[in-house]
């Protein structure tokens, strides 16, 4: 799937039968399975129907069916499997479906000398069901020493049909099966204006990070004349914007999308060596099986091939076997002198396998309908309530024009918070990292304290940093095309983040110095307090009022979509 960056896959008779993972989705007996591919723009995989020997799930607009059935049972049980993947894929409209599996019955419909009673059965299912045949040529996908047949099948939705693109079987790949690879592409939907791509955002190397130079770099872009206050602040944001991209330009490369195909930790030369011998082997077996005109040792030659080639399979699996256990081994005992090297990152991986960003996965519709949910537009003005006035307290002796500096130390703290922290980068791509070493050595700090003084003053806040990036996550659990499905988050600029820090610093100490001070029962939001202080102070409430013989009754308000 790497190597030919496939999106979806259907399996058939896994080898493995366990959980393998969040890109594994199986039937209810682990005979036939979907796997999400990691190639970019895959859309996610949730699953609507299971059932034994047939699963389906969404992919995008489209539903896909992976099904299996034994060879080894009678008909009247492939005429009641059949009529359970009846419901499975009833289960999947109104999307158009996709049906894919090894349903082990022969028609000449698909390319089969001859129509057995399970090929007669499944040709009715698919036209009760309005599916077409998507299977093209005669060209064997089952092949063993013994003979070849076409027992993979493919089918859709007449509208799906007319959208999928060059379906073959794939000879001559070694599958490690008995069964060849089918391939085939589904084009995007015709109806509606083509969605255009947003821009890839500015990514860096963060591993290849050079300190040093980037140091250097921060004070060469210092260097530039800056004005005492800025006069325009939406051009001064700009500027830091352009200065910081040039900073991590020159002390880390560019972060490029992999498309070629990544090595398995245990791959190397000898492997890959026996692997081209033992698909040549192949190749020669199979080529010979199919001449036409044979030679009178044509059937100690065909067995020599084969001898051949199945020495050469052993082989490759014997090396693979090996290797496997040697680097898994020697993996392991890096865990004493790196906790937190490859074994650590390879669990990470597995668990949370690498997918692309679900607000490029989803369709428009789709999108703008979670969006328009989860941040609705107000129609009406908002009037905001009126607040008590607060009460008369001894307040420094401060002109309220008068809004002071910001100071190194006050920045210095938000730059340690940003420092303790390691969260993603906003649209701009300048990693936290980078701020944080810019900032050192009053490089770039006299000009950013200018420049936040300056919004202070004058109550502005640039329009750069009003745009965030949008990250949904999948809630488990709800359906996939419910907005309650996907909780929002909105990733900002780290030197936005800067600014807020300072700004709530500044809001924290008035409440406390002037007033009036948060009440003494807000946890929320609240430095020192967490959800377990509320939780110990409603327990101790309610252990009191129990003592005096009281009744206590606590109200939970669950409030939705609260950050939206």
């Amino acid at each position: 799937m790497a190597q030919w960056s496939i999106n979806i896959a259907a399996i058939a008779e896994p080898y493995v039968h366990r959980f393998l993972g969040p890109a594994w989705e199986t039937d209810l007996d682990g005979t036939a399975a979907l796997v999400h591919g990691t190639a970019a723009g895959t859309p996610p995989l949730a699953v609507v129907a299971r059932g034994r020997g047939c699963v389906a799930a969404i992919v995008g607009d489209i539903a896909v069916v992976a099904a299996y059935f034994t060879p080894n049972r009678n008909l009247t049980e492939y005429e009641q499997w059949l009529a359970q993947l009846a419901v499975v894929v009833d289960a999947c409209r109104p999307h158009p479906v996709l049906v894919l599996g090894d349903f082990n019955a022969w028609s000449q419909a698909w390319g089969s000398l001859r129509t057995n009673p399970r090929g007669r059965a499944l040709e009715n299912w698919a036209e009760r069901f309005g599916l077409v045949l998507l299977n093209r040529g005669a060209v064997a996908t089952f092949v063993t020493a013994r003979g070849s047949s076409i027992v993979d099948i493919s089918f859709a939705c007449p509208s799906l049909a007319r959208r999928v693109q060059g379906w073959h079987v794939v000879v001559g790949e070694e599958t490690g099966s008995d069964h060849r690879y089918i391939r085939f592409d589904v084009s995007a939907p015709t109806d509606g204006a083509p969605v255009r791509p947003a821009p890839p955002e500015p990514r860096w190397a963060l591993k290849r990070l050079d300190r040093d130079l980037l140091l250097e770099a921060a004070i060469v872009q210092a260097w530039a004349p800056a004005p005492d206050r800025p006069v325009d602040v939406d051009a001064e944001a700009q500027w830091f914007r352009e200065a910081m991209t040039r900073v991590c330009d020159a002390a880390m490369p560019r972060a490029q999308p992999n498309t070629a195909r990544r090595q398995v930790y245990w791959w190397s030369p000898e492997i890959a060596r026996l692997r081209q011998a033992c698909v040549t082997a192949r190749r020669q077996w199979s080529r010979f099986r199919r001449r036409r005109r044979r030679p009178e040792d044509a059937a100690a030659r065909e067995a020599e091939l084969l001898a051949g080639y199945r020495v050469a399979k052993r082989t490759l699996q014997a090396a693979i076997k090996r290797a496997k256990s040697e680097a898994r081994r020697e993996m392991l005992e890096t865990l004493e002198r790196d906790p937190w090297g490859r074994p650590y990152r390879m669990v990470r991986g597995k668990m949370r396998p690498w997918a692309p960003p679900l607000t490029r996965c989803l369709q428009p519709e789709l999108l703008e309908r979670v969006v328009g949910s989860l941040f609705p537009t107000r129609v009406v003005e908002h009037t905001p309530p009126q607040t008590a006035p607060p009460p008369a307290l001894e307040a420094p002796n401060v002109d309220d024009d008068d809004v002071p500096e910001v100071t190194g130390v006050e920045l210095r703290v938000a730059v340690l918070r940003l420092k303790a922290k390691n969260t993603a980068p906003g649209p701009d791509g300048i990693p936290g990292r980078a701020w944080v070493l810019a900032l050192v050595d009053e490089a770039l700090e006299p000009r950013l304290r200018g420049f936040f003084s300056a919004c202070l003053e004058r109550g502005q806040f640039p329009k750069l940093w009003r745009t965030g990036k949008l990250v949904l996550i999948r809630k488990e659990g709800c359906p996939a095309d419910s907005p309650s499905a996907y909780r929002p988050i909105v990733l900002l600029d780290e030197v936005c983040k800067l600014f807020e820090r300072v700004i709530a610093r500044r809001l924290v100490k008035h409440l406390v110095m002037v007033g009036p001070d948060l009440a003494d029962n807000q946890y929320g939001f609240r430095q020192g307090r967490s959800t377990v202080d509320a939780i110990m102070r409603v327990k101790a409430l309610a252990e009191e009022a129990v003592s005096r013989g009281e009744v206590v009754l606590a109200v939970s308000l669950d409030i939705a979509n609260f950050c939206g």
